[in-house]
């Protein structure tokens, strides 16, 4: 670890305020006192700063992370951890870094690193956090968690907003966020989402109706090109009083949409998103039956090493391929990898197609992706989005225009599936 000068460390022992980490009292001298860990407590956490401070080093809108001590005594954070993960510290306190009695210290989550730097001024993590979507986790230096917060169970939905410490320990979301300073008594209230008429997938019928619907009054924003939606109309945002009736007629639509109820307290709903296909049937003789991602584990490939995916010809004629592509994204512009077919499918029949990163330039992931077959004139007929796949296939049930998959054990590369 760097040592500080003089200077350095006692300005590292006494950040106070927005700008320095703190401002609930001045910190004790760098002997301290201990304190009680419990008495240390993730006080508010701001994951999406856009406007409202900036750190004192880079001048940056970056995250950050107030700590507080709710105790009487001052505690030395020597050994104290924070982390992004309930699995391992990832950023330790410099030595002697003091929290006073009630007091509160902010640290930047912004990847700076205050123990990589000779001369910084406020308290830098190794790691950024991932908008609203992570956790935040403080050590003790036994190395055991003594508080966490996971901001994806707060559903923030816009940038300046952070979650907050209420006197009796529970959370809320505080707009304007308050760093360094009490936090606000007024909690705000996430509107409750929007919800489609119809579930994500391939449709032959064109225009394609879809409603979106919201609860509580709310009014309903969207758009049709797969920006993100805004809270007036403008652009490509639509708003309208729910229901919203949207028809859809390209290929493929990815449609998003918000919900904002009626009332101050009352914040924009996440964002709803799914993507819908119309394409006719003689655009459509061949569709995706069942998708394994799990390689290494069961492929039909010698070495599995492979993914793979079934596809089933639903014409009674045999198919030629040439000109099909499979992919993982739903564009093929910008670069992204395809595979391109070639071969045949007998009528009414099977051929899995194995894919692997090396030879074509993407492969499935077990976490979570998704599969998109074309059609020679690169309109899409078939997708299917999934999450994660371990030691399973993702089987088609009923008709080709479901888009119902389940997940089975019972994996049949290069025939009908076990529950079809």
């Amino acid at each position: 670890m760097i040592k500080y000068s003089s200077f350095i460390l006692a300005a590292l022992l006494t950040l106070t305020g927005c700008g320095g980490g703190g401002g609930g009292g001045s910190s004790s001298s760098s002997s301290g006192g201990s304190g009680a860990s419990s008495d240390v407590v993730i006080n508010e956490v701001l994951a999406d700063n856009n406007s409202t401070n900036t750190d004192p080093d880079l001048g940056l809108y970056s995250d950050w992370i107030e700590l507080k001590n709710i105790g009487s005594s001052p505690v030395n954070l020597t050994g104290y951890g924070l982390s992004d993960s309930s699995k391992k510290i990832k950023w330790k306190f410099p030595d002697n870094t003091q929290l006073s009695a009630n007091g509160l210290l902010l640290v930047w989550a912004d990847d700076f690193n205050t123990t990589a730097h000779p001369n910084p001024t406020a308290l830098h993590t190794n790691f950024k956090l991932k908008s609203n979507d992570d956790k935040v986790v403080l050590y003790d230096p036994s190395g055991a968690i003594i508080a966490s917060l996971n901001l994806k169970d707060y559903k923030v939905t816009a940038p300046d907003i952070s979650v907050a410490r209420d006197n009796n320990g529970g959370y809320f979301l505080s707009n304007p966020p308050t760093p360094g300073a009490d936090n606000n008594s007024n909690a705000f209230v996430v509107s409750k989402a929007p919800k489609f008429s119809k579930r994500e997938g391939v449709y032959q019928e064109n225009p394609l109706p879809v409603t979106i619907t919201a609860e509580n009054g709310a009014t309903v924003c969207y758009t049709t090109d797969g920006s993100e939606p805004q809270e007036s109309t403008g652009g490509s945002t639509t708003c309208a009083s729910a229901p919203a009736n949207v028809s859809l007629t390209a290929n493929k639509t990815t449609l998003k949409a918000i919900a904002k109820e009626q009332g101050a307290n009352k914040l924009k709903s996440k964002v709803k998103s799914k993507t819908f296909v119309i394409i006719s049937a003689a655009e459509r003789p061949v569709v995706i039956n069942e998708i394994f991602a799990d390689n290494n584990s069961s492929s039909p490939d010698t070495n599995k090493q492979t993914d793979w995916v079934e596809l089933k010809n639903v014409t009674g004629a045999a198919l030629d391929l040439s000109g099909y592509k499979l992919s993982d994204k739903k564009n093929l512009q910008n670069g992204n990898a395809f595979k391109a077919l070639s071969g045949t499918i007998s009528a009414n029949g099977y051929k899995v197609i194995t894919i692997s990163k090396t030879t074509d330039g993407f492969g499935l992931s077990d976490k979570g992706d998704s599969v998109v077959l074309y059609n020679p004139s690169d309109k899409i007929i078939d997708f299917k989005d999934f999450d994660k796949l371990k030691g399973v296939s993702l089987s088609r049930q009923g008709g080709i225009w479901d888009n119902n998959f389940t997940e089975t054990t019972q994996m049949t590369p290069g025939q009908a599936n076990a529950q079809q």
